[in-house]
């Protein structure tokens, strides 16, 4: 067959064109374009894998960039009551767009030019660099601002790349990273736009042809993919929420009964 000129628009059978693959020369680049703030729907992340799945399947190796073409969201995250809506939504969309990732079998960057909140900072987690906006956007997982659990690799991504310590700014402290502050962390490699893109492509695009790059990236995630198994999560989740309720009843009216005496 003859495979077309990118750039091409996804999802491929559509008129619309949610995700926009092109061709930098030495690169490419995948932006996200589902104005205004490139929600993680189900329909988004089908044309995101068609789009990871046609460039790998029919196009030379390069390294990768997603960016997005809103100058303020490069994504806000899920969509999350359309995702409790959705039957099997983390098993069926989120977790694959992740593992797509993991599998995606050259270099991948994420070139953050605008606020990446919630599942978005997880997928940008799931890259192997990340260059992040200077003068705007924030990097934060503010589940606990709304009182939503982190599950399975919404969670470990963040303590197998970047440790327990900056894990708990993440998660329990709902912090909010600009560009300095996440350099500081070591949440991105650098802070800055194109050029500083094109200083990783130059280090890196060699390897975008080893066979091996994605053997090795599943290796070091090898503690993420065990968490990547949405029923079981969600079993461990209610197992420990019986435990502590079961805990509570066996022991509070014993404190209270304490507490009446003083």
């Amino acid at each position: 067959m003859t495979v077309p000129k990118l750039p091409l628009s996804f999802p491929l059978d559509q008129a619309v064109d949610t995700i926009r693959l092109s061709d930098k020369g030495s690169y490419y680049i995948l932006e996200l374009n589902a104005p205004p703030d490139n929600r993680l729907t189900p329909s988004f992340i089908t044309a995101f894998i068609e789009a990871l799945d046609t460039l790998k399947f029919y196009y030379d190796p390069k390294p990768l960039v997603t960016t997005s073409t809103s100058p303020k969201f490069y994504s806000n995250g899920l969509d999350y009551e359309l995702a409790q809506k959705t039957p099997n939504f983390m098993s069926l969309y989120f977790y694959p767009l992740l593992k797509a990732f993991v599998d995606f079998p050259w270099p991948t960057i994420a070139n953050i030019n605008g606020h990446c909140f919630a599942g978005a900072f997880c997928l940008a987690a799931f890259h192997d660099y990340r260059v992040m906006n200077p003068a705007k956007g924030w990097l934060c997982m503010n589940e606990l601002e709304f009182d939503a659990p982190l599950m399975g690799p919404l969670m470990s991504i963040y303590v197998t790349k970047f440790g327990a310590a900056i894990a708990q700014r993440i998660s329990l402290n709902a912090e909010r990273f600009t560009a300095k502050t996440a350099l500081e962390a070591g949440l991105i490699h650098a802070h800055g736009s194109w050029p500083e893109v094109e200083e990783i492509v130059k280090r890196i695009g060699e390897y975008s042809n080893r066979t091996f790059y994605s053997q090795m990236r599943a290796g070091i995630l090898r503690n993420v993919l065990t968490t990547m198994d949405y029923d079981n999560e969600t079993r461990i989740l209610h197992e420990r929420r019986d435990r502590l309720w079961k805990y509570e009843d066996e022991n509070k009216p014993r404190i209270g009964a304490l507490l009446s005496k003083l």
